[in-house]
């Protein structure tokens, strides 16, 4: 399987360090995948908090670390 290069910010490097591809990381938490794309890249200017609850949730992890507010 052919896994997106994930960037240098706190999400990124959470998907590099688990080797988490964006669109498996969508499927489970249950966002889309431009949306952890967005975030990985650090371009995502106000997420809704919702899904960045869901993402934390999966990952285990606070909203804080993967997106400071």
């Amino acid at each position: 399987m052919m896994k997106t290069p994930a960037h240098n910010t706190p999400l990124g490097r959470i998907m590099t360090t688990r080797n988490f591809s964006q669109s498996m990381l969508a499927r489970e938490a249950g966002v889309s995948q431009s949306f952890v794309n967005r975030v990985a890249k650090g371009t995502v200017e106000t997420p809704r908090r919702s899904n960045m609850q869901r993402l934390a949730k999966y990952l285990g992890v606070p909203v804080d670390s993967i997106y400071p507010e």
